[in-house]
């Protein structure tokens, strides 16, 4: 399926054997087919800890499939026919995550007739942006490079050319477009937030990723979580522009932006609000009290070893590739 040919209505791509993904009940409550929890679709975010979801599954034995946002498919190497008749065999079966931007009515979803997960990362609209804006001051082909390193662009502009583009938060779990990189869909936040709540399977949240490490972990049935290296691809660009990333916000453009995203906001605040009830869990908890201190004391042992200096050659970091 390229992005040129016409995927047509939904109706002509809902064979019977479509299958919605696991619920998150439903994984809690272990009601899954055994040695079944092993292909996952991953809807990134733009800079929402995408990455370091990757490098989570990747530690976990699944092989990871990109999407690719000029033909919006996910296979180059093998048809989509030939990858799904591979998963209508008995387990145990090779792990895939498909990941990439793409969104939650991309017609695989109408496709996919074997038990898979969906699953996601949320992060505060108003961080996302400024974390977008800091990403494109490093990024000389990123839309509006110039026009803010060199026409004096602000971030208030940018933010506004950025949500008219690429969409808010929310539109990712809109299931009523074409599944690409730029939206095309016309769902409301609400319906969007029913979409999360109904047909992703689990959602973690940027600001506490190391829960969703455990959320993961304990869920899917992967135990290797600790210890993960964070991605962030924006702090390992070189500013060669030397223009000063965004750290902070005038009560004006606070204002401002927050007007801009209200819609995003609120979605975000009830996504946190659901997802704090479904974590108070006693089972959750349970897991939680005996786990996240682990994981947070291999965060910070991880974060030493990132950090510590070349004796060397003491002007680079002792693990950097040469």
């Amino acid at each position: 399926m390229t992005a040129n040919e016409d995927l047509g209505s939904p109706q002509e791509f809902a064979p019977a054997r479509a299958v919605a993904p696991y619920t998150f009940q439903q994984l809690l409550e272990r009601q899954v087919e055994k040695l079944g929890l092993d292909l996952a679709f991953h809807i990134h975010v733009p800079k929402a800890s995408g990455g370091t979801v990757n490098v989570l599954f990747r530690q976990n034995n699944f092989l990871v499939l990109n999407f690719d946002m000029s033909t919006s498919d996910f296979f180059q190497d093998i048809s989509e026919e030939q990858f799904l008749e591979a998963y209508r065999r008995p387990p145990p079966r090779q792990s895939y995550l498909l990941s990439g931007h793409f969104r939650l009515d991309h017609p695989i979803f109408r496709r996919v007739g074997v038990p898979h997960v969906v699953i996601t990362t949320l992060r505060d609209p108003i961080d996302r942006m400024l974390s977008n804006y800091n990403f494109t001051l490093r990024m000389p082909h990123n839309p509006w490079h110039d026009d803010v390193v060199t026409k004096g662009m602000s971030f208030l502009e940018y933010a506004a050319n950025m949500h008219a583009a690429i969409g808010p938060q929310y539109s990712f779990f809109d299931g009523t477009g074409r599944g690409t990189f730029a939206p095309t869909g016309a769902a409301s936040a609400e319906e969007c937030l029913d979409n999360l709540f109904t047909r992703v399977s689990l959602y973690g949240l940027t600001e506490r990723f190391d829960e969703f490490t455990v959320l993961m972990g304990y869920l899917l049935g992967r135990p290797r979580i600790l210890a993960i290296p964070r991605g962030n691809a924006t702090n390992r660009i070189p500013n060669l522009t030397g223009a000063p990333s965004k750290t902070s916000l005038t009560a004006a453009e606070r204002n401002e932006i927050t007007n801009l995203l209200k819609d995003d906001i609120w979605f975000y605040q009830e996504a946190v609000k659901e997802y704090d009830r479904r974590i108070s869990d006693p089972r959750l908890k349970a897991v939680f009290e005996q786990v996240l201190p682990l994981v947070r004391s291999c965060e910070a042992a991880m974060a030493r070893v990132i950090a510590m200096q070349d004796p060397a050659n003491p002007t680079r970091r002792a693990f950097d590739r040469v």
